[in-house]
């Protein structure tokens, strides 16, 4: 039964005012936009600060980059071709690239277009030093591609791949004779009346100043962002607020709609079933993501939707189809992100008591199960940024540790383990935390890995983690090769997403530090052979190859499509310095 609509007051329209008000200056956002839209009606819209460094004010019709929330863009570009019949999305990939070329250190299963849209097809998730080339361009990706090796075999790991759906961008263009830019023109904003945009160098971003916004770093800076190529994928693609609010009325009502037949966007906005039996969590279908929120309280029904995320844009696009309500942030600072998460945290709540439903709090625990020997857990998880150990006695829970915080772990009856604080991390902050999160064993096909459950007062938040720590062999050529490393501009001084790196060993880990996208990372290598070594983990930014070469006195090592090097007379102290 639908739920009645959402009753504004103006109590709710100043207070919600308020909190983005706030949350922009908190977070040093220039420019933030937000909306609220139920039954085809705008019943919410605010916008705050600027959008140029010179003061112009964010008034709602200036453009903002929506990063991946290009990619729902490109989905349905995808499925008019497969209704017109010039593409079926169960065909592999290949018919339509037949030039396309990728390495596997596993056999390849046949990859279909279908698996790159739902992020399941072992491609990797990005080139960092194509996405920053400004001399590129879209066609240069089957090339660049050569270099790479699969991170997994198609249809076996989920993995989010910005570089999947750079290549649908060329299959659209391949089919149907147009460029992408102009294809998005003609049958997307001609019958939407909407004015996505794609500025992919900054010569088209000038020539549009007037109608754009810049982009602020964390400190209120205006800086370049430095994405493009990739703009399937959402790397350059400018709109406005009501641009997105269009598109969202296209998904909310799927018999009215004009760019797709009413069955096909059925297909589009269904959920995929879980890869795991038993176990409801973040997943892609066609193009759509589903259940990254799921409310305590059932009334609130299922999510779907899509964010995007640059360097320094963000902005969320969620959706609640039994209430057909939806939600659209839009932010053009690096601190963009955090400011609208705290957003929807606090709005959320009053919205839905608006409409008449209280948001249920964090139901009590799971029971524990009555027996203490633990079931299915490794000694090790790793992913992208994190290690987890796992110690275990018998007759006592097993401890796992995260850097220096040690936590328990009590199976409960649905098969989780509930993380218990311990030590250190029994101190308050951390301990509301530690109780918050629980973990969960699985297994797809051959791989092992692990769920993650983070619960907040509200919602909680189910998705694949980390994968299992392989202990491994580090030859002479990979000890050699230990040190601090640099960019490699092979095109001059032109920025990059990482500028230092460092090889060392940890414990008898062999580990690779960096920091890209504002984020330090450290990842742990599994080497195949004195030029190969895979990255461990599980999902995005796991199972990539990092490739070690040799020349004269320098030493290289290339990794998201970046090369870093040393000199090998430098002192390989294996301490990073940054």
């Amino acid at each position: 039964m639908r739920m009645k609509a959402v009753n504004m007051t103006e109590r709710h329209q100043l207070r919600w005012c308020e909190i983005i008000e706030k949350q922009a200056r908190k977070h040093r956002v220039k420019g933030l936009s937000y909306a609220i839209v139920q039954e085809g009606v705008t019943v919410f819209e605010h916008h705050t600060g600027t959008v140029t460094a010179s003061g112009r004010a964010n008034d709602g019709a200036q453009k903002m980059m929506i990063g991946s929330n290009m990619k729902l863009l490109t989905a349905l570009c995808i499925l008019q071709l497969h209704e017109q019949k010039k593409l079926s999305i169960d065909a592999p990939l290949s018919t339509y690239l037949p030039n396309l070329s990728i390495q596997s250190h596993t056999p390849i299963n046949i990859m279909t277009i279908r698996d790159v849209l739902r992020h399941t097809s072992g491609l990797p998730s990005d080139d960092f030093n194509l996405i920053t080339d400004p001399n590129a361009t879209l066609a240069d990706l089957p090339s660049r591609l050569k270099k790479h090796h699969l991170i997994a075999s198609p249809n076996t790991m989920p993995a989010y791949s910005n570089i999947g759906y750079g290549l649908l961008g060329l299959v659209i263009e391949a089919v149907s004779g147009m460029a992408y830019e102009t294809y998005l023109e003609n049958r997307i904003n001609a019958v939407l009346k909407t004015t996505f945009q794609i500025l992919e160098t900054q010569a088209k971003r000038a020539a549009f100043q007037a109608t754009i916004s810049a982009s602020f770093d964390k400190k209120g800076r205006e800086v370049q962002d430095p994405l493009a190529v990739l703009t399937p994928a959402g790397s350059s693609t400018y709109a406005t607020m009501a641009d997105l609010i269009r598109l969202m009325h296209v998904f909310m009502y799927p018999d009215r709609q004009r760019l797709l037949k009413e069955e096909t966007m059925l297909q589009m906005i269904a959920p995929p079933l879980p890869m795991h039996e038993g176990v409801f969590h973040e997943r892609t279908g066609l193009g759509m993501r589903h259940d990254y929120l799921c409310a305590y309280n059932k009334a609130v029904g299922p999510v779907m939707g899509h964010g995007g995320n640059t360097l320094y844009h963000h902005s969320t696009f969620d959706m609640f189809p039994k209430h057909r309500l939806g939600i659209i942030a839009m932010s053009n600072s690096e601190g963009g992100m955090a400011a609208i998460a705290s957003i929807h945290t606090k709005v959320r709540v009053e919205l839905f008591e608006a409409m008449g439903i209280v948001l249920a709090k964090q139901p009590k625990p799971v029971p524990y199960e009555r027996i203490k020997p633990p079931k299915h857990l490794a000694s090790a998880y790793v992913a992208p940024g994190l290690k987890l150990t796992v110690r275990q006695k018998e007759n006592r829970l097993p401890r796992l540790k995260f850097m220096i915080f040690p936590f328990a772990l009590k199976r409960c009856e649905d098969g989780f383990y509930q993380a218990l604080p311990r030590g250190l991390s029994r101190f308050p902050l951390i301990a509301s935390m530690v109780r918050r999160v629980r973990f969960k064993p699985a297994y797809l096909g051959d791989i092992a890995f692990l769920y993650i459950e983070q619960n907040s007062n509200y919602f909680r938040m189910r998705t694949p983690f980390a994968g299992v720590y392989a202990p491994t062999h580090v030859s002479s050529a990979w000890q050699k090769a230990l040190g601090t490393y640099h960019a490699k501009h092979p095109e001059g001084d032109r920025e990059t997403l990482v500028d230092k790196a460092a090889l060392t060993m940890k414990k008898g880990a062999l580990v690779l530090s960096f920091k890209t996208m504002q984020r330090r990372l450290s990842v742990y290598l599994r080497v195949l052979n004195d030029q190969e070594a895979i990255i461990q983990g599980y999902g995005r930014m796991a199972g990539d190859t990092v490739y070690l070469s040799y020349e004269e006195n320098r030493c290289t090592l290339r990794f998201y499509g970046i090369e870093v090097t040393q000199k090998l007379t430098e002192s390989a102290s294996g301490k990073p310095d940054f």
